[in-house]
């Protein structure tokens, strides 16, 4: 947020727009405004539960008797 905060302060300079603070909320304020977010990125992905893959199948022989039963 605070490269936002210095770029602001130099685009009103450099655009000789005397009464502009550029503080930290006004910042948050814009960003809201305009839909933006600081985000980190991750490098670490989620990991999948053990035996994920037996606990797919499981629920998709539950589920598929359940269909069955419907049709």
């Amino acid at each position: 947020m605070k490269i936002t905060v210095i770029e602001a302060r130099r685009l009103a300079i450099e655009m000789s727009i005397t009464d502009f603070a550029g503080t930290t909320s006004w910042c948050e304020r814009f960003m809201r405004r305009n839909g933006l977010c600081m985000r980190t990125k991750t490098t670490i992905a989620q990991k999948l539960p053990r035996k994920y893959e037996r606990k797919i199948i499981e629920f998709h022989k539950c589920h598929k008797h359940e269909k069955e039963a419907v049709f």
